[in-house]
């Protein structure tokens, strides 16, 4: 056997590896910054400037989640099924569904930002950290937007290329402000911003052609988006309350600085996030590829070796985090955040049943169950909240304690549906 018939097999193995390994490489560079401008709040601006940037931050993910279930989230699934000339029009209807949906989730949220104003609902720091959102949330949501149409269309280079562009540039410009030493929560979403319309301005430019959007109408998207996404959208909602919840109820019934401690230890724990963000979205396009053209049986064999390898992964970090997880957030964040190893050392077992979800929901989604995925994902929630309201007032350890126990309870519900969904009612092995 000679040495390059031996050395093609490996060759070959690494080439099917990239697709993923471009896709987490994209995930980190976009989660590396986000922890950069985190850090740059808490450590240059203080905790009571990281807990009004995370309160904020919560409702913008609130809108991207919204947007990923009914826009990006249909897209990825069902743009594989178009054929090369249907596929354009289908990007057009994604994007003037995309369009309308962040301009009413917008106003929605300056009329809710206008009445509380005037109730005396939002006063001083929080008042003007919740009107950041109005102009950073839209921003925020095209570029989510042109970022996942990207990775749908296998267009991995550029999105990885594009990201470190617009990431360094929000680099140098949060340099420039701590260099000034005028670091609050405000200044840093003005910078994010500015990072994001320059990725938007690049794609739009790029793509322009893809998107002739007089001559297409959002019609039929939004059928097929509602009609899948209205799940989703449920489970999106209360998915996201299980990471922001917490910082809100402290603010509320403590302060914005205990919010801010507790921000910086999620912030930790969520360095699982490239990780994590990034195999979610090589998987959710490679399981809607696998499901339309093998059926069941490979979507149920991808997902088994899917978690398989996030536990190994998230239970490594986990293990790191139990030894050392003080120590980090003290090299981060500064002394102010010490004497929360045991805290983080708790989210971090959390992490492990954040991962776990992701994949079930991913195959939920995929295979045509996203009420399970929205049954968990209210069990959480519920929990979660009912939990804080009766036992977090002064201590932050049982807000961990919740946020374990309540991922955990999703997991069960989620993965029970799991294995149902494979067997029909008469219970034999169901075929799709």
């Amino acid at each position: 056997m000679s040495e390059t018939s031996g050395l093609r097999p490996l060759l070959q193995r690494y080439l099917h590896l990239l697709p993923m390994i471009l896709i987490m490489s994209d995930q980190a560079v976009i989660s590396g910054t986000r922890l950069l401008s985190q850090v740059a709040v808490g450590r240059w601006g203080g905790p009571d400037q990281l807990g009004l940037y995370s309160i904020a931050m919560g409702v913008v993910m609130v809108m991207v989640g919204m947007q990923e279930a009914l826009v990006t989230t249909p897209y990825t699934v069902y743009s594989p099924r178009q054929s090369n000339e249907n596929r354009r029009r289908f990007s057009v209807g994604a994007l003037w569904v995309q369009m309308l949906l962040m301009i009413g989730m917008t106003l929605f949220w300056a009329a809710t930002v206008w009445v509380r104003g005037l109730q005396g609902g939002f006063t001083g720091g929080v008042l003007w950290v919740m009107t950041a959102v109005i102009w950073f949330g839209p921003f925020q949501l095209v570029r989510e937007f042109s970022r996942r149409w990207l990775l749908a269309g296998g267009m991995l280079r550029g999105t990885l290329a594009l990201d470190i562009a617009s990431s360094a540039l929000l680099a140098l410009l949060l340099g420039l402000v701590v260099w000034k030493g005028s670091v609050d929560a405000r200044i840093v979403f003005g910078m994010g911003a500015i990072a994001n319309l320059f990725y938007i301005a690049v794609w739009a430019t790029r793509y322009r052609r893809d998107f002739p959007l007089l001559n297409s109408s959002p019609r039929v998207f939004a059928g097929l988006s509602w009609s899948y996404g209205r799940w989703i959208a449920g489970e999106s909602i209360f998915s996201i309350l299980m990471v922001y919840y917490i910082g809100w109820h402290l603010t509320y019934f403590q302060d914005e600085s205990r919010a801010g401690i507790f921000q910086s230890c999620m912030t930790v724990v969520l360095l699982a996030n490239p990780f994590l963000l990034g195999f979610a979205s090589f998987l959710g396009p490679r399981a809607a590829q696998t499901y339309h053209r093998e059926g069941w049986p490979a979507l149920w064999s991808l997902t088994w070796k899917s978690l398989v390898f996030v536990v190994l992964v998230l239970g490594v970090l986990a293990a790191v985090l139990f030894v050392g997880g003080d120590w980090f957030v003290t090299r981060v964040f500064g002394q102010k955040y010490a004497g929360n190893g045991d805290l983080i050392a708790m989210l971090g077992i959390g992490m492990v049943g954040l991962g776990i979800s992701y994949v079930v929901t991913c195959a939920l989604q995929t295979a045509g169950w996203p009420q399970v995925n929205f049954a968990g994902s209210v069990a959480s929630g519920v929990f979660l909240v009912v939990w804080c309201l009766m036992l977090v007032r002064t201590d932050l350890h049982p807000a961990a304690t919740g946020f374990t126990l309540a991922v955990f309870f999703g997991v069960l519900i989620r993965c029970a549906g799991l294995l149902a969904s494979r067997f029909p009612v008469g219970g034999s092995r169901q075929r799709q």
